[in-house]
């Protein structure tokens, strides 16, 4: 209250300092982006920021990082060891059922560890395949829905993430693979994995199969 804005002078620039407390129970790991503004006091509201060219400015002034405040002991049901070169691992997998229905949603739990500092933000996608070699349902997401991209991720931390794929209600009966796998946003290439075990189509890891039941 000791700088009201009707008595700062111009062109000199003021330092003022925050202090934010975070939600103790605030969901990590997740980004945190920095907005910054003014409103009028009488009427609340806020004032339009415009940039320099007169465009809008980015939501966000900077993005932070939440981190947990210990590494979670995740239990991995299924173990895998897919690598993308020496920038990360597919750690392991759950699935919800192994046999499903048309119509059904297929619920599954991605475990990934970035193994050096990542520059690309990468998409994660999951396809389900038939006998025939032919996708017949998917689904494509940044990790934690946007809330944790790649290039946020720390060297060494383990990141489970969820995700939901609807089936078909036309989808035939029989014997489908899941398949997973990363590309990069700015050109939709797909990151190459490889692995000493695990069986490796067309830059996709195939994690397991399920039943589509009549």
């Amino acid at each position: 209250g000791n700088a009201p804005t009707r008595y700062w002078p111009l062109d000199k620039v003021l330092v003022d300092r925050y202090l934010v407390t975070l939600p103790g129970r605030m969901e990590t790991p997740t980004k945190l982006l920095v907005d910054v503004g003014l409103y009028d006091y009488e009427s609340k509201l806020p004032y339009p920021a415009t940039l320099d060219s007169n465009g809008s400015p980015p939501l966000g002034l900077l993005v932070l990082r939440a981190l947990p405040s210990s590494p979670p002991a995740y239990k991995i049901a299924h173990p895998t060891d897919f690598y993308v070169d020496n920038l990360l691992q597919l750690a392991g997998y759950e699935l919800a059922a192994t046999s499903y229905r048309p119509g059904d949603t297929l619920s599954l739990g991605l475990y990934w560890r970035a193994l050096s500092p990542i520059a690309d933000d990468y998409q994660v996608f999951v396809h389900i395949i038939n006998a025939s070699g032919e996708r017949v349902a998917g689904f494509d997401k940044t990790p934690l829905d946007g809330w944790w991209p790649t290039t946020l991720w720390e060297p060494g931390q383990l990141v489970n993430d969820e995700i939901d794929v609807p089936l078909p209600g036309d989808l035939p009966a029989g014997e489908y693979e899941v398949r997973v796998g990363l590309y990069r946003l700015s050109d939709l290439q797909r990151l190459p994995l490889t692995s000493d075990v695990g069986q490796v189509i067309d830059s996709a890891a195939i994690l397991t199969k399920v039943t589509i039941q009549p």
